[in-house]
Formats: structure tokens, sequence, C-alpha cells
């Protein structure tokens, strides 16, 4: 009987898919793994509706028992697709490893929706270890959604949140689920514009999950070392942030407008976010030449941008070596271990 099947690549658009979710839908079904990545199911909500409509005609009392990976990467789905796919997916008993990475149009919205998959507020029984939502184009407010998720589940052991638009203002949700879940081993976050203040949050998230007393100390000693003495071997997730950028121009652009007041002008004199003196923008990235203040086209080498973006948002400079010596001084090496991907000292 078949049991995995691949078909990715296909162009299989929106033909056969009310069969295929009706298969689906069928309690003695024998696929337990099915690859439709690269197909355009996305386009009109085909799969998601497909399903969604299978699932009314089973009048939603038949749990699938089978499916354990479903891939749908690169497929185009929006987040209304990725909502309805929550809602059935709920459902699929077995499922353990669900993949919609290179679904830009996802966004924050279904971010929502899969969150809703993952702590449980969806009724069924689905039971997530892999979770795939890279280049899915979520921002901070998809990100929060996702960790508060994260904070309840009990299950999920990978998640990859990689080459999305997140930065240090997500971090604090992300620290927060660190701090208390206790079944994710893997979270890569890597390719995305979080800085030296997105990291500090992390590793005090992964603190607090090894040292509950962690978070007492260090809210009454700001950047003290949190512990008197060694610290046992850091328990929890390994957090990937490897490959960190300083936001496209568009990103630092919005940052500032919000934060600046109407009647302030560009060249007023005021310094935006420690960095324009620089020629910085509020995350690290250059903005002007150095030379003549006027807009810079030229890129600033991989070893000044990863600098620009270890000090944005930091109260003074800090090159790569100072920030894992800083992290390790006050977290301690366990936490600081577990954020795989920093710059080496």
């Amino acid at each position: 009987r078949l049991k995995r099947l691949n078909l990715a690549w296909n162009g299989i658009r929106h033909t056969g898919m009310e069969e295929l979710a009706a298969v689906l839908m069928r309690p003695n079904h024998p696929l337990e793994e099915l690859d439709l990545r690269d197909n355009f199911l996305g386009k009109q909500e085909a799969f998601p509706r497909a399903l969604a409509e299978a699932d009314m005609a089973a009048q939603a009392i038949v749990n699938n028992h089978r499916l354990r990976l479903l891939h749908l990467g690169n497929n185009g789905l929006t987040a209304t697709g990725v909502s309805m796919l929550a809602d059935v997916l709920s459902r699929f008993e077995a499922l353990q490893e669900l993949f919609v990475y290179h679904n830009a149009d996802i966004g924050d919205n279904g971010m929502e929706g899969l969150a809703r998959l993952l702590n449980g507020r969806t009724a069924g029984v689905c039971r997530l270890k892999t979770l795939g939502i890279a280049a899915c184009g979520v921002g901070d407010r998809g990100g929060r959604a996702i960790a508060a998720a994260l904070a309840k589940n009990e299950w999920l052991e990978t998640l990859d949140m990689s080459c999305n638009a997140l930065t240090r203002e997500a971090t604090p949700s992300f620290a927060e689920a660190l701090s208390v879940n206790k079944s994710l081993q893997h979270l890569n976050l890597s390719m995305n514009f979080m800085c030296w203040n997105g990291l500090r949050g992390l590793a005090r998230g992964l603190a607090e999950a090894q040292d509950p007393l962690a978070r007492t100390r260090s809210s009454s000693s700001a950047g003290a070392v949190a512990g008197d003495g060694p610290r046992s071997a850091c328990v929890g997730a390994e957090v990937d942030v490897s490959a960190q950028l300083p936001p496209p121009a568009s990103l630092a652009k919005a940052s500032r407008s919000a934060s600046r007041p109407p009647a302030q002008a560009r060249g007023s004199g005021v310094a935006e976010a420690r960095g324009d003196d620089q020629g910085l923008d509020a995350e690290g990235a250059e903005t002007t030449n150095p030379t003549n203040g006027e807009p810079s086209d030229q890129q600033p080498s991989a070893a000044a941008r990863l600098n620009r973006y270890l000090r944005a948002g930091s109260t003074e400079p800090c090159d790569p070596a100072e920030l894992v010596a800083r992290l390790r001084a006050e977290f301690g090496e366990g936490p600081v271990a577990r954020l795989i991907g920093l710059p080496s000292c």
C-alpha cells in the first residue's frame, strides 16, 4: 500500500485537489507522507479550500490518523489559506511535520492561524513536532503570536522561522516562551533583523529556563551577573541566531517615521536612535556617505555591517568578541552556548 507520495514540481494548481482532499479525509487511507511543494496550490486557495470542503463533507467527525508529514513549501499560500488549513489539520492526529516555507503572502495574519494550531485553541488532537515557516513574510506581530503559542505548547520540538522580518521588538516574546517551554529543542531565527538587544533578550530567556530565579535577580540588578556561583548545563532549546542583518531600507525608514515627531525633519541636528551622526539608521544600517553626508549607494563590508548590527540598540559600541563576552558575563556560559551562530571570540 502506498505510504509516501511525492508530487512536488508538477504544476498541479487546483486540478485534482478535490479528489486528493477527499482521500485524505478517509479514515482508512494509507498515506503517511505527502509532498506537494512547488505546485501553485495557493492559487484561489485551491488546496486549503478543497481540504476544508472535504472536512465539511465528512461532517468533521473523522480524524486523519495516518498522515505524518505534509509538505506545502513554495505554493503561493496566503494568510486566508493557512488559517483554513490550521482549522482542518487540527484533526490530523498523526501529523508531526508541517512545512509551509517560502510562502511570502502568509504574513502575520497567517501566523495567527498557525498559532491556534500550536496552542491547542483549535478543536482537535494535532501534536506537531516540526514546523517550517521560513521565508513567510513574518513580522513582529506574527512572531509574537507564534511565541505566545510556544509558551503554552508542550510538544513542538523544532521551529524554523528563518528568513523572515523579525526585529528586536519580537524578542521579548520569544524570551518569555523560551523561559517556560519544555519541549522545544531547536529554534531557527537566522537571517532576521535582530540586534544586540534582541540577542540579549533571547539569552535572558534561556537563562531563565535554566534558573527561574534569574528573572528576579536580573530585574533587581540590571547588568549584573545572574547568579553567584557556577551554572549547571543549560537545558532547553538551541537558538540559531546566525546571519542577522540590518533591516532593509523600507523597515528602517518606517521605524524612523513612526518614532519621529511630525515637526522633526532630517538634518535638524537631532541624532536618530544613536545612529544618524554616524550615518547609520536605527538598526545600524548605513544610510549616508560618511564623507559628504549624501545617501550612499555603496554596500558596507560584511565586517562593517556585522559590527554595526551588533552595536545597534546597545548603550555603547560592541564588537563581536565583546558581544559574546558581555553575554557570558551577564547570563553565564550555558545560555550563551545555546545561541548558535554567534560571532566567535
